[in-house]
């Protein structure tokens, strides 16, 4: 084993540990309203479209697979937060857009998520520095981890 694969292991052993810590403590943040945090990012993907997603694109988007997206989006649905359009003939063409008490949720929610985060050392890094960080976060993500 290389010294570089050494590294690449730690390096990605820490992200997995760090994301972890994060996701519990927005989990922690966001259980007053009923909501998980991967429920809430299934949210704020939604958010972005104004006339529905297919549940394969909100998949690819929060990193989860479309079978479970589709768990994940019935007690939203339950709780009027998203609605459904449902494809007839291919129930993978199904769109799926948020309420505007989902919105309202989503707001909510992202302010608690805010205030729990500034309570991490993520709130120590600048502007720059958590940009820098989230362009190579994202550059990792963006690639699907492949060359």
């Amino acid at each position: 084993m290389s010294e570089n694969t050494s590294d690449l292991l730690e390096a990605a052993l820490l992200c997995i540990g760090a994301a972890g810590i994060l996701e519990r403590r927005c989990d922690r943040a966001l259980s007053y309203q009923g909501i998980s945090f991967s429920e809430f990012r299934l949210l704020r993907a939604l958010s972005a479209y104004r006339h529905g997603a297919p549940r394969i694109e909100l998949a690819q988007q929060v990193g989860l697979t479309a079978s479970a997206v589709t768990r994940a989006l019935k007690p939203l649905e339950k709780l009027g937060l998203i609605e459904s359009q449902r494809n007839a003939r291919d129930a993978r063409q199904s769109l799926t857009s948020l309420t505007s008490a989902g919105a309202d949720y989503l707001r909510e929610g992202e302010v608690a998520v805010r205030t729990a985060l500034e309570q991490t050392r993520l709130a120590e890094f600048d502007a720059q520095e958590l940009a820098d960080w989230g362009a190579r976060l994202g550059a990792v993500r963006g690639a699907g981890l492949r060359r």
